[in-house]
């Protein structure tokens, strides 16, 4: 502002000096001169695109047509693994006290139960490692062998089985290896599930006395590490810890005011899914803002795609969408939230047991990501913006203010304007000291809204002449005021009765000029 009175009084006193003709009496000119010649400037110029003005990044980007999106992402908000869903079983176990005659073979038929929880029925298990335990105890005088078979855990072909030989009076601890085996828990026809058939054949060896003894078994399974388990899982509901996405908002939402419409945001889940068993997911979101209601997702629960079988893909990937066919995504995200909770729960088997079997790999888990992507698609109607500033009127501290120096001011704008929005400018004056607000300038229409087609894409810009004047009641509270609030009032095209889209190829001209009187003694 300085420069720009500097040079114009330079060519104001050139003007002067060039139209004093010699004639005259300079004695009788006072020795102090008040002059108040008019000035116009040309202040500033030029012409802008949205693409210039935004950079992507991993935030914000124009897709293939150009139009503007902003995506937020949050990984791993839903995170489950087999422990979620299945608890080790109990340790089967058996224990019995075997008379032993001395000269014929003594055979038992028994089952091994294993409790794997209430409402869950295994049926077969792949096992990649792991071992049954016994301890044997035997009061017989002589030898004898001791033969554990499980016709259901089939060892590489062949029944899984085991033989111990026992010496005499001897006691003692051991363990039955049963890796890479496959266990079926179906064979007891009355309850074909959580069981384990067993033999026990004892057999005399060596040499024989006709004194009877005792042969005491005890046999304990425990959970070992399996590749693979089927059966039915119970219905079981698992609820994720909330995650808390801030959007930085903070700032920007305590100085907005008026209707804001996002047309479009979308939220896409997606997921990798590696349980053999129906689970139907809800996700959900709440927007919350400081001094304002919070805003819930309402989407309904989502049932998720699951491996077929455990020979086939062990792994499947899927995804689904929230938008506003299905939620109330669009008010969620046009409240400007300060901070979004996100949290999921899945439940298994939501329908109950079906025909087919579920399955669990040793490894299963379901991870879930969120994309939150919102389009430059939105409507606004009287939003208002609203920013305190100090007076940049005000002199530097012991100088005069710039006003002193100048009456009549004026901002002229033309603008030619490419984009779908347009606004208005108020600047008021406030003493922050009595808290009180001053003279307040502004503008009815600064800038008009583009014209848009029916797809809400600009189809002819529109021009804009504009002029702020600074009264005088204006300057005079000037330099009363340290500080300014700005007010912008933007609306949309159709006042903000359409659904507008920003594209990168939007652009703004402008050419603002300073109009003024400036007094100089």
């Amino acid at each position: 502002m300085k420069k720009v009175l500097f040079i114009s009084l330079i060519m104001l006193l050139s003007v002067v000096q060039s139209c004093i003709k010699t004639t005259v009496n300079l004695d009788k000119i006072s020795d102090r001169i008040s002059l108040e010649p008019s000035f116009l400037i040309a202040a500033v110029k030029g012409d802008v695109s949205l693409g210039d003005i935004v950079e992507p990044d991993d935030t914000v980007f124009f897709d293939d047509l150009g139009l503007m999106k902003v995506v937020f992402v949050e990984d791993s908000v839903i995170n489950y693994s087999v422990s979620d869903f299945y608890n080790s079983f109990n340790d089967g176990t058996f224990s019995h006290l075997f008379p032993v005659p001395p000269t014929t073979n003594f055979v038992l038929d028994t089952l091994l139960e294993v409790n794997p929880g209430a409402g869950v029925k295994l049926k077969e298990m792949s096992v990649i490692s792991g071992s049954v335990q016994y301890t044997v105890s035997s009061t017989c005088t002589y030898n004898t062998n001791l033969i554990i078979e499980f016709p259901s855990i089939d060892d590489g072909g062949s029944p899984l089985s085991e033989t111990i030989p026992i010496n005499g009076l001897q006691s003692f601890s051991g363990q039955i290896d049963i890796g890479s085996v496959l266990a079926d828990f179906t064979t007891d026809s009355r309850l074909p599930y959580n069981r384990l058939p067993m033999i026990f054949t004892i057999v005399p060896s060596g040499t024989i006395s006709d004194t009877p003894g005792t042969v005491e078994v005890d046999v304990v399974l425990s959970e070992p590490d399996f590749d693979y388990i089927t059966g039915y899982f119970g219905q079981q509901t698992e609820l994720s810890d909330p995650e808390s996405l801030e959007t930085g908002l903070d700032e920007l939402a305590g100085k907005i005011s008026g209707t804001f419409e996002l047309a479009n945001p979308s939220i896409t889940v997606n997921y990798i899914n590696s349980f053999g068993i129906p689970l139907r997911v809800e996700a959900s979101a709440t927007g919350r803002k400081q001094g304002a209601v919070d805003v819930n997702l309402e989407r309904a629960a989502e049932d998720l795609l699951y491996p077929a079988s455990v020979t086939g893909q062990r792994v499947v990937e899927g995804s689904f969408v929230i938008d506003k066919t299905n939620s109330q995504l669009p008010s969620l995200i046009s409240m400007l939230p300060e901070e979004i909770i996100f949290s999921g729960s899945a439940i298994s088997n939501p329908d109950g047991e079906g025909a087919a079997d579920n399955f669990i790999f040793g490894d299963s888990r379901f991870m879930a990501d969120i994309e939150v992507e919102v389009p430059m698609e939105f409507s606004i109607n009287n939003l208002q913006l609203k920013d305190t500033v100090d007076n940049f009127f005000l002199g530097d501290e012991g100088e005069e203010s710039p006003l002193d120096m100048l009456s009549d001011l004026e901002l002229r704008m033309y603008i030619n304007n490419g984009f779908p929005l347009g606004g208005s400018i108020t600047l008021t004056l406030f003493d922050s000291e009595t808290g009180t607000t001053l003279s307040s300038i502004s503008t009815d229409t600064f800038f008009e809204p583009a014209e848009v087609d029916a797809n809400g894409r600009v189809s002819a810009a529109t021009e804009t002449l504009s002029t702020i004047e600074m009264t005088d009641a204006f300057v005079d509270d000037a330099s009363e005021a340290d500080k300014m609030i700005i007010l912008f009032t933007l609306y949309t095209s159709g006042n903000g009765s359409q659904i507008v889209k920003l594209y990168s190829d939007y652009t703004i001209s402008f050419n603002a000029g300073i109009a003024f009187k400036a007094i100089l003694n």
